[in-house]
């Protein structure tokens, strides 16, 4: 993979724009292929039980084509897979429903993806938000200013770590970002108990989703804590939109 950089001074540019190059970077990409791991640790609560504490992971593999296809597949949390193909005329998404095989067409990619997402643990949610114009579950938060602290070395690429937090440090995200490609590398989430609007926001989402299908209500729970990291491996990558 070779993408000139258009940073010719010896001076890192500004945490700000590390992140706009990054998402200008995404949307000239017109091939993608590579895979996502996500690591997640939280402390939760809910009304019927004391908190607790547990590990999830999830993996995605990507296989994007602009204009042609987007094709992801991975394993959910309960490690059973799961699969997405998506091409201008219509989305297939195929998983594990009690555990049974189910295939049924969704309506876009978006939402195919947003029904993955938590129990994925969004393991396939960034990289369709970096590459596509729609935006959602975009993972360069609005409003906050993004500060570089600096450099680091992500399974041998150098990479700007820059760093977006709330006035209150009840979410704090970390991302690496290529220096040379200005591609994501690896991103970290640290989440504190004041940042369960969201959470709620997605339960409700889910709900939605559980409710077509027949299946009981997501668990009412708040986060106390949690920590989560996203590791992109980049297989291959070309540039410039036809």
């Amino acid at each position: 993979m070779n993408i000139p950089s258009e940073q010719d001074s010896k001076t890192d540019p500004s945490g700000e724009q590390i992140l706009e190059r990054c998402a200008k970077t995404y949307l000239a990409v017109s091939e993608y292929v590579g895979e996502c791991v996500v690591n997640s640790h939280s402390t939760s609560s809910s009304n019927e039980a004391l908190p607790k504490s547990g590990s999830r992971t999830a993996q995605a593999h990507f296989d994007f084509k602009r204009g042609t296809c987007f094709n992801i597949q991975g394993h959910l949390t309960n490690d059973t897979p799961f699969s997405i193909e998506s091409s201008p005329t219509n989305t297939i998404l195929k998983n594990q429903v009690r555990g049974q095989e189910h295939s049924e067409e969704c309506e876009n990619l978006i939402r195919a993806v947003a029904a993955m997402t938590g129990v994925a643990a969004t393991a396939p949610t960034t990289i369709l938000a970096l590459l596509t114009p729609a935006r959602w579950g975009f993972p360069f938060r609005s409003g906050l200013v993004p500060c570089l602290k600096g450099h680091e070395t992500i399974a041998g690429h150098d990479c700007f770590v820059v760093v977006q937090s709330s006035d209150t440090p009840a979410r704090v995200r970390t991302y690496w970002i290529d220096s040379q490609s200005f591609l994501l590398r690896q991103m970290r989430e640290e989440r504190g108990e004041n940042s369960n609007d969201e959470v709620e926001a997605r339960r409700e989402r889910h709900k939605t989703f559980n409710r077509e299908r027949g299946l009981p209500d997501p668990t009412n729970y708040k986060i106390i804590e949690s920590d989560t990291v996203h590791v992109f491996s980049i297989e291959r990558v070309v540039l410039g939109v036809t």
